[in-house]
């Protein structure tokens, strides 16, 4: 028989996999085992977690059947199979099962509670064949009070899935007449689901986050929210998000595309923070004079703001004029290419090959972060950093790259807090950095865990992540040797530049 340690290990694999092994299992004469662990009670043996996962599933059926319509019994098997059902350490077909069990109950209460609990589930449930049946359950019923909840769970992005065929994309589609699966998301968002706060957490508020970080991947330049906006009833006037997100639009010619932006766009238009009631008035006045240059995103904002005090001449000047001077920055730096990751396709990080693709507003914030980057005392500062960095192997250490008031650009280190700390190879933004960060120019970490790190130069698939998912202008510096870091600069879109390296140390 297999030790207990084998059937944990189990559980990890999913439904199919879980299958298999048992299927091997039987193969290795442990089928003997299901006999071994039966009771004379289904109800036991659904409770007995080191039973045979194959008699657990077919205890399911027993134990509902055997309880027939005794009340007490009914209550028992429901109470056992809804634990199973929200264990995610349980087998994902037991999981399966108990849930199937529990929609198609013939018993009306029964099942209600099953459907309302299937609701709560679909957001966070990580098991896909719980995803699939609860998906197809809510269309082929007609549950169009599952829309949220479908919608919270294709929020979750899935690798080497089209988002287009998952089956939440389907299942609203249905529930919806057929209509886009991104107007519905949208009306979602704008008239989230009213539900009682609980442990601090405001639902609407959450509901609304995933509804907007969808469709950042269903509307990934912003253009079909701007014309849903437009078509927004008038009963959305006195909604706070609405109106912030119109007023960025007017103000700022752009929209926050991601939730992570939505929430930034939230702090910044926050009236008792008075840095940020000035900043919004120079901005806008700012971004006023280079209207037509758009399109733009709410991380240009900061570099148009500071351009118009410090560089006007650079907001004259037409993209190719930009790209032109950057090129001459460009062209005597030394650059190291990220050479680890050479079982994944790598970014180019050179500009000609960005070039083409890149917006004006885009090569404006890779000049105006290149003079911040200038600034002697912020080198100084970026590799006394990266040299605590390299001390500390619990976590790699990050911060803000902005400006004074003056003028003058200025770091700001913001080490992860002890809980978010997961490796010497892994930036977790802390929430103190994201609240300070509402006028910074760009977010930067470091890859210092040796002073001579260069094969790591430039950021990692999780960088990119990042970016895409805070909407924010990056910079990853990287130890190429004692008291110098390489420099790469990246945005949402995937946009590698390699911005070359520098020294440290004064004067040099």
């Amino acid at each position: 028989m297999k030790s207990k340690r084998t059937l944990v290990g189990v559980r990890v694999v999913g439904a199919l996999g879980c299958l298999a092994i048992l299927a091997s299992l039987a193969a290795t004469g442990c089928a003997s085992s299901e006999t071994r662990w039966k009771s004379d009670d289904p109800v036991v043996d659904l409770r007995n977690r080191a039973a045979d996962p194959r008699l657990r599933v077919s205890a399911v059926d027993q134990a509902r059947d055997r309880a027939g319509t005794d009340p007490v019994a009914i209550a028992s098997v429901t109470r056992t199979l809804k634990d199973i059902a929200w264990t995610p350490a349980e087998f994902p077909q037991l999981r399966l099962a108990a849930i199937t069990s529990l929609i198609n109950d013939p018993n009306p209460a029964v099942a209600a509670d099953a459907r309302e609990m299937g609701k709560l589930m679909l957001p966070r449930e990580q098991e896909r064949p719980i995803v699939v049946y609860l998906a197809k359950a809510a269309a082929d019923r007609g549950w169009t009070d599952y829309v949220p909840s479908l919608i919270r769970s294709y929020a979750r992005p899935l690798k080497a899935v089209d988002d287009a065929t998952r089956v939440e994309a389907l299942a609203v589609r249905d529930l919806s007449d057929g209509r886009p699966v991104a107007d519905v998301v949208f009306e979602v968002f704008l008239d989230p689901p009213r539900m009682p706060e609980t442990y601090g957490m405001d639902w609407a508020k959450r509901f609304r986050a995933d509804a907007w970080d969808l469709l950042g991947r269903l509307d990934a330049e912003g253009t079909r929210r701007i014309e849903m906006l437009a078509a927004a009833p008038g009963g959305s006037a006195g909604d706070v998000v609405v109106e912030n997100i119109r007023t960025c639009l007017r103000d700022l010619k752009s929209v926050p595309l991601t939730g992570e932006e939505l929430s930034w766009l939230t702090s910044l238009r926050d009236g008792t923070k008075p840095a940020n009631v000035v900043w919004w008035a120079d901005t806008s006045a700012a971004v006023a004079t280079v209207a037509d240059k758009g399109p733009f995103h709410m991380r240009h904002a900061e570099a148009i703001r500071w351009c118009k005090a410090n560089r006007p001449q650079w907001l004259t000047m037409t993209k190719s004029e930009l790209a032109s001077e950057l090129k001459s920055r460009l062209s005597d730096r030394t650059r190291h290419d990220r050479t680890v990751d050479t079982a994944v396709k790598r970014n180019r990080e050179d500009f000609a090959h960005w070039e083409g693709s890149m917006k004006w507003a885009d090569i404006l914030a890779v000049l105006t972060i290149d003079d911040a980057l200038a600034n002697p005392q912020v080198r100084e500062g970026l590799v006394a950093q990266s040299g605590l960095d390299r001390k500390d192997t619990t976590t790699e250490y990050g911060g803000l790259l902005g400006f004074r008031s003056e003028g003058d650009s200025r770091i700001v280190l913001f080490p992860p807090r002890p809980g978010q700390r997961q490796g010497d190879e892994k930036f977790i933004a802390s929430d103190d950095m994201v609240a300070a960060g509402d006028l910074a120019l760009a977010h930067y970490h470091f890859h210092a865990q040796s002073q001579q790190n260069g094969g790591y130069a430039g950021p990692s698939a999780g960088d990119l992540v990042y970016a895409a998912r805070y909407g924010r202008s990056c910079l990853v510096f990287t130890s190429v040797g004692e008291g110098r870091l390489a420099t790469d600069y990246y945005q949402p879109d995937g946009v590698i530049i390699d911005l070359g390296s520098f020294s440290g140390v004064l004067g040099q």
